[in-house]
């Protein structure tokens, strides 16, 4: 549709009007539907649309289709390139698309002001250059509008195939993952009853490490069990098993020294149950994945009231916690409502931001990598921030790390398709939520704001 005039233009066609488009016998009227012209069809006039509207219609191949290419709105005119061209050829075919009404020129017009505007063409000149820049424009947007049309059916296409593979993919895993959960469950329950019946003090540390909450990082470990060490004279590795175990020496003390003299066996028992809880939080995660995956084909996962974000982040920092031991992960976590939402769908977006930002900080040397993650109420959000003091992302990728192919990584191997960011937008953005991302060398930030009050299960 042409834009309005410029004050010059509009001056121009006010002129032009009042000289040539004011004879009573040149003007026509046009009901809606009614045809002005008809491409290839002979035409010797030059139209000036005064009310209503006009719509142009191009046919690429005898007998095809006619394509809409514009509407014209008053003050504009028609049949330019036909009448000043000389070809007296209608290039398109023109509609009134409303009631109009127009005034018209012929090839026997008289010209007037010549002495003071010059000849006819010199005097149409500025509203032509005009008309054809319009059509200029009209054409970009249409090639602009043509090639993201391309593009979103090739992202479609993208994702139909991606949820295809997904489909077929998770029906294998699923099926893998059920025997390793359900082997894994049975184990677990024979150890614990055997260790019960035959090993009563082997089965306490085995049921503390199968309680145990979140894992220490590695920092913190390394801390405890120098006080471990220079309190109770133990050596290193018994320093650091006895850290992840107790928080102060005294409970260890409080157990006499025969303990100490089987410390590592007791450590073994204590690794034992928290191996077996990271390997069902493992299966968890990994079946999480599989419907985090579909989701970018269709479907949703399960949701039920009474999530809590911040415990989905412990569950993220728990499975990584074997990946991100050189790192200094630091939590501020604040009092968050309970959610209606899918666990494993969380988990997974803090597995990919940790993941992201944990593999940024391994991409150039940092004598002090750290991660620090932040979680408050604000308002009516909870806002999470996931923060890391590694070199940053690139300006030139910045528009493209949501894209599900995208990746910086060697090779192109990032979850396989390049598909983590990806994923977490998807799945935040069904909670209608918002992921945001800055980035600088030395600090890059993640941060989602999630309203509560579309997720509180009252919906």
């Amino acid at each position: 549709m042409h834009s309005d005039p410029s004050p010059e233009i509009a001056a121009t066609i006010s002129r032009l009007q009042r000289c040539y488009f004011n004879q009573p016998g040149r003007q026509i009227r046009l009901n809606k539907g009614e045809m002005l012209l008809e491409q290839g069809q002979a035409n010797e006039k030059l139209f000036l649309l005064l009310s209503g509207q006009l719509t142009a219609y191009y046919q690429v191949e005898p007998d095809g289709e006619f394509f809409e290419l514009n509407q014209s709105n008053p003050p504009s005119f028609t049949g330019v390139h036909s009448y000043f061209s000389g070809s007296y050829c209608a290039r398109f075919r023109v509609v009134a698309s409303k009631d109009s009404e127009l005034a018209y020129i012929d090839t026997h017009v008289e010209v007037k002001q010549e002495a003071e505007f010059g000849p006819l063409a010199q005097q149409f000149m500025p509203v032509i250059v005009n008309e054809l820049s319009q059509r200029q424009i009209l054409a970009i947007h249409a090639q602009v509008e043509h090639n993201l049309a391309q593009q979103r059916a090739m992202q479609a296409e993208k994702m139909s195939t991606i949820g295809q593979l997904a489909s077929g993919l998770s029906h294998e895993l699923n099926n893998a993952l059920g025997a390793i959960s359900g082997k894994s469950a049975y184990f677990e329950r024979f150890m614990d009853r055997h260790f019960e019946q035959h090993f009563p003090t082997q089965h306490h540390y085995f049921r503390a490490g199968l309680d145990s909450k979140q894992g220490l990082d590695s920092k913190l470990v390394r801390a405890r069990g120098k006080v471990f060490e220079q309190t109770l004279g133990v050596e290193r590795d018994q320093g650091k098993a006895l850290a992840r175990i107790f928080t102060h020496p005294d409970e260890v003390v409080a157990l006499g020294k025969s303990f100490l003299k089987r410390l590592d066996e007791f450590a073994d028992y204590w690794q034992l149950g928290r191996d077996f809880k990271e390997l069902k939080q493992a299966v968890n995660h990994a079946t999480g994945i599989i419907k985090s995956v579909r989701l970018l084909g269709a479907g949703d996962t399960e949701r039920k009231y009474g999530v809590d974000i911040n415990d989905t982040i412990n569950c993220a920092l728990d499975l990584m916690s074997s990946h991100c031991r050189s790192v200094d992960i630091r939590i501020q976590a604040g009092q968050l409502p309970l959610l209606c939402a899918s666990h494993a769908e969380w988990v997974q977006v803090w597995v990919s931001l940790i993941k992201n930002a944990y593999e940024a900080l391994l991409s150039q040397p940092n004598s002090a990598p750290m991660i620090r993650i932040k979680t408050l109420l604000s308002g009516h959000f909870i806002q999470v921030s996931i923060e890391d003091n590694g070199p940053g992302i690139a300006p030139n990728l910045m528009k493209s790390i949501f894209q599900p192919d995208m990746t910086t990584k060697k090779g192109g191997l990032s979850f396989g398709l390049g598909l983590g960011l990806s994923i977490s937008q998807r799945i935040i953005s069904s909670y209608q939520g918002e992921l945001e991302v800055a980035s600088q060398p030395g600090l890059t930030c993640f941060r989602v704001f999630l309203p509560i009050e579309v997720n509180n299960g009252n919906n």
